[in-house]
């Protein structure tokens, strides 16, 4: 939501604000029917003027239920799928989005890959 807010606000005059760049994720990565609703409810605009129900309803969908005491979440988060991707992929995501946790590790990888670390830096860093 805080993304949708930004990706409006910056165009009509917002110079301004306290925001971690890597806790919110991209205007484009967000899925279209999220961001539809998200932007109904923002510019406060629907044909019918139940936005706030609609997301309402579809927050509730989607929240994610709490695990049972003593249990393990299931699965990896979503949010990491793009770990999966060839070290080129990650180091490019990591370092749009922000994210310096796996960045070393992917850039020895690199590095152990391509051999010369001048080619990395041409290379998967540069990209």
């Amino acid at each position: 939501m805080h993304s949708v807010f930004l990706y409006h606000a910056v165009p009509k005059g917002l110079n301004m604000s306290i925001v971690n760049p890597g806790g919110l994720p991209r205007y484009t990565d967000i899925d279209e029917n999220t961001r539809k609703l998200a932007e109904e409810v923002i510019l406060n605009q629907s044909a019918d003027g139940k936005h706030v129900e609609r997301f309402l309803e579809y927050a509730e969908a989607v929240r994610k239920p709490a695990p049972a005491a003593g249990g393990a979440a299931g699965g990896a988060p979503a949010k990491d799928a793009w770990r999966s991707g060839t070290f080129t992929e990650r180091l490019h995501y990591g370092l749009i989005n922000g994210i310096d946790k796996f960045i070393e590790g992917d850039t020895e990888e690199a590095r152990a890959e391509l051999q010369i670390p001048l080619r990395v830096i041409e290379g998967p860093l540069m990209e």
